[in-house]
């Protein structure tokens, strides 16, 4: 699993082909069906969806035919395929085929009396009948999750999906249900939490919490299944399944944290992080920066200061593994600095680039931040580069050698497919500090626009 966080040449094609060798050496029904399910895993987490459905599929055939046959492994590999897909279809927006997949799932766990199965399927498809506007059905759905969660110990359901059951039948039943019915719900949520159970339902993250996630900090609200969230061991990852909005409102309170506002949560340790900083000990900017060398830059004679913070922009964001460059610049030079894609991910990039060789903005090191023209600070960057891209794709302000325009229209192609399925577009402001001499004074600070 590690390849899959590979940005740039990911193997992952190349090891589910050792692995699949691997399990042809073992020669047994399990690990044939282990190493399909793992593959499917791989394939989630680099959003490849249809090879990760297609082995889904296949672990899930091969399961099944063990489970027929009264093998006891069969159930407990079927059901982790059962749930990866329904979670391929969620993430596909496939209502109708997620819901057959998790009702089969709720029906089998309930033969096999696996109460936590059965109460994950039944979540899910009050999810799935809550993102098709059938609230009832998704209410009572709620309600068969939380009872069949309720054979669970106290100490699992505290630190589990069903706290994602309770937030959202609170909801519902506030919504659909008469003020004694909530009575009700909230006094029997008492008794399966505890005392304290309103401070254990409002331990969820709001929709602006930070995690860091394939590279860059997102806020939650942007994550979205497959994405990998950095554990605090060096290179582990856990994957996420699928992303739920619950519809819940609660008092939010920020927190500072001297010089380093980052931090780990839950037992698992996710990075978090609870706010931007500039610091150069920021662990996010030590993990994005630390295979990029400074040293090989230097100014060269004649060349313009502007040019050669937009060569080491490409360079930088080429290491994060954007592949597709789009050049948009008008006759005096001006347009969208670097506008950027990840060819396997659809994720894009647009930034703003700014160099400067002022030693009052170097501080020693205390970088201050290079100032922008009052368009761009007013308009903010998703609304600058987009006018900028809208100008150039027709040739208007300049933009009329006919390229920047080919260029231009490609990139608003691309993001809006980006955002139609679901790819991240960010836009950053890129520092970017030389010295006297013409070398860098350090790496690329990257700014918030």
């Amino acid at each position: 699993m590690d390849s899959t966080t590979e940005r740039v040449n990911n193997r992952t094609a190349q090891e589910v082909k050792v692995l699949f060798s691997i399990t042809r050496e073992i020669d047994t029904p399990s690990s044939e069906i282990s190493g399909l399910l793992i593959a499917a895993q791989a394939y989630f987490a680099i959003r490849d969806s249809e090879r990760s459905l297609f082995y889904t599929e296949e672990a899930l055939n091969k399961s099944r035919e063990l489970m027929d046959s009264g093998e006891p492994s069969g159930y407990q590999v079927w059901k982790s395929c059962m749930l990866l897909k329904g979670a391929l279809l969620y993430n596909d927006k496939d209502s109708s085929r997620a819901l057959v997949v998790y009702e089969e799932l709720a029906d089998h766990a309930s033969t096999h009396s696996d109460v936590y199965y059965l109460m994950e399927a039944r979540r899910m498809c009050g999810h799935l009948y809550y993102s098709t506007g059938e609230k009832q059905a998704a209410f009572e759905y709620m309600l068969l999750a939380l009872a069949s969660g309720a054979y669970l110990d106290m100490s699992i359901r505290r630190q589990s999906t069903f706290l994602h059951a309770a937030h959202m039948a609170l909801y519902l039943c506030s919504a659909l249900r008469p003020l004694c019915d909530l009575d009700i719900l909230r006094s029997q949520l008492r008794e399966w939490l505890g005392d304290d159970w309103e401070d254990v339902l409002s331990a969820s993250v709001s929709p602006e919490h930070h995690f860091y996630s394939n590279g860059s900090w997102v806020e939650a609200r942007d994550l979205r299944a497959g994405d990998l969230l950095q554990l605090k061991e060096k290179n582990c990852y856990t994957t996420l399944i699928s992303v739920e909005t619950l519809p819940h409102y609660e008092k939010v309170y920020n927190f500072d944290i001297a010089d380093n506002e980052n931090y780990y949560v839950t037992e698992d340790g996710i990075l978090v992080h609870n706010g931007y900083s500039d610091k150069a000990d920021d662990l996010a900017k030590a993990s994005d920066d630390s295979d990029f060398d400074i040293s090989k830059y230097k100014l060269k004679d004649g060349q313009k200061l502007g040019d050669f913070g937009e060569d080491i922009a490409e360079d930088y964001y080429r290491a994060q593994g954007y592949d597709e460059f789009y050049a948009v610049q008008n006759r005096s030079g001006n347009g969208v600095d670097i506008v950027a894609r990840n060819s396997e991910t659809g994720d894009m990039v647009k930034v703003e680039v700014k160099t400067t060789r002022q030693d009052r903005l170097w501080n020693g090191g205390e970088t201050r931040e290079i100032p922008m023209s009052k368009d761009q600070r007013q308009m903010g960057g998703e609304n600058y580069t987009n006018d900028r891209l809208n100008r150039a794709a027709k040739s208007e302000d300049g933009y009329t050698d006919g390229h920047s325009s080919k260029q231009a229209k490609k990139a608003l192609k691309d993001q809006r497919k980006a955002k139609k399925t679901g790819a991240k577009v960010k836009t950053e402001k890129l520092d970017i500090y030389v010295d006297k001499t013409g070398k860098l004074r350090g790496k690329p600070e990257v700014r918030k626009w």
